[in-house]
């Protein structure tokens, strides 16, 4: 089994070149997310172009729906003030509606094109919000599509832990990160977030050393354009676990049958698996028997329900017209 330093980083990494791009799903996630890396970033003069996915509009309930858009665009300029952020793109996409189109991919290709970044920063695959999620997807094709690319792709955590291979600690802004959370007020009043922010940067510094109290995480892609974001996260998840895992080996799965429906297909794997689990069982005397009979007959009358379906002019004549 591997050990912990091989799953998470055990020192601090440093922050990587400029200048960034940074998508973000809604107004706050860039802050909520990475606030404190870019907090280092403006006090080293990296010149960092934020775009905001979608336009928040489902965000809060204490802020007029009407006035919504135009308060979270108003704090997210707040913010970027702050960090001296000069550009800001808000492409007001539908909140909880985002999704990867060829278009978004291709206008996000065309952005990181003309911007040329070093490092382009985007919310973890593994993340909870669909938005969030739906972010990752159409940055990583806009970067597949954007021909010549040869900066870093990070994916960076907003809501929960995600897999990690960078720890950026930002322990010396804490504070700052906190009062540039503030500005989010339209959110804030809603749920604490803050605390719930502060909470993940702390638990992020457990295997870092003890001078480092809060940290944010991120996960640098290499080879872009090479594999799908989905088939690199799940490449890194299964490092967790030893290749001869019970539980992670394949089965060895029969070919399915010319003309056999795939529900059929699957009854009749699961009644195979089930026939095998009899032939190995050391507990046949007692109650393992019972069940596995019960569930392999439950498997071939599901099995002959999908068979006569599909043929069932020959199945009816034998097993219905003949029998009456």
């Amino acid at each position: 089994m591997f050990q912990e330093n091989a799953l998470i980083p055990y020192q601090v990494s440093p922050l990587p070149p400029g200048p960034w791009v940074v998508f973000a799903p809604h107004p706050d996630d860039e802050t909520f997310g990475m606030g404190g890396t870019l907090i280092l970033a403006s006090k080293k003069g990296v010149k960092v172009t934020l775009v905001v996915l979608t336009d928040g509009s489902l965000g809060g309930k204490k802020v007029e729906q009407d006035n919504l858009v135009s308060t979270r665009e108003a704090e997210t300029r707040k913010v970027a003030q702050r960090l001296g952020i000069k550009s800001i793109y808000f492409w007001r996409q539908p909140d909880r509606r985002l999704a990867l189109s060829a278009a978004l991919a291709d206008r996000a290709a065309e952005l990181i094109g003309r911007i040329e970044p070093a490092t382009v920063f985007f919310p973890s695959p593994m993340e909870l919000h669909p938005d969030h999620r739906a972010a990752s997807a159409l940055v990583w094709e806009g970067l597949e599509n954007c021909v010549g690319f040869q900066g870093n792709a990070y994916a960076y955590e907003i809501s929960v832990q995600c897999p990690t291979n960078r720890l950026i600690d930002i322990s010396a802004v804490t504070d700052d990160k906190v009062a540039l959370a503030s500005l989010y007020r339209s959110q804030t009043a809603e749920r604490d977030y803050i605390n719930g922010m502060l909470a993940l940067n702390r638990t992020r510094s457990y295997t870092l050393p003890p001078e480092v109290d809060y940290a944010e995480a991120f996960f640098a892609y290499e080879r872009v354009g090479e594999t799908a974001l989905l088939a690199h996260t799940l490449n890194h998840l299964r490092s967790y676990w030893p290749k001869n895992t019970l539980f992670l080996k394949e089965k060895n799965v029969r070919e399915k049958p010319e003309g056999m429906p795939n529900t059929a297909r699957n009854e009749a794997q699961i009644w195979f698996d089930r026939c095998r689990d009899i032939e190995n069982s050391r507990t046949w005397r007692y109650t393992k028997p019972a069940r596995t009979v019960a569930t392999i007959m439950k498997a071939v009358n599901r099995y002959a329900r999908a068979s006569v379906r599909r043929s069932k002019d020959c199945f009816e004549r034998l097993f219905f017209r003949q029998g009456r």
